[in-house]
């Protein structure tokens, strides 16, 4: 019959099944750029929902498409900066 000595049982206890995500090899900015894409996306997404229920409900851009989307695009970097 099998008996655990101390060192198989604190060894056991001690190490984890499965490795952690401290285990896992990605780049140290991964995390910086994953986040801040990840929020730039999503404001496209807001800005593009906001325009898309505009339109219909009575917003009408007075100026020509060139400007409208220099303002778009001028909205989306403060949104990325702040």
């Amino acid at each position: 019959m099998w008996r655990p000595t101390y060192t198989s049982q604190r060894r056991w206890r001690h190490e984890p099944a499965v490795a952690g995500p401290d285990a896992l090899p990605i780049a140290r900015s991964a995390v910086l750029v994953g986040r801040t894409l990840s929020d730039l996306a999503r404001n496209v997404g807001i800005v593009t929902l906001m325009l898309g229920i505009g339109l219909p409900v009575g917003f009408s851009p007075n100026q020509s498409i060139l400007r409208l989307v220099a303002a778009i695009a001028l909205l989306l970097a403060f949104a990325y900066v702040f």
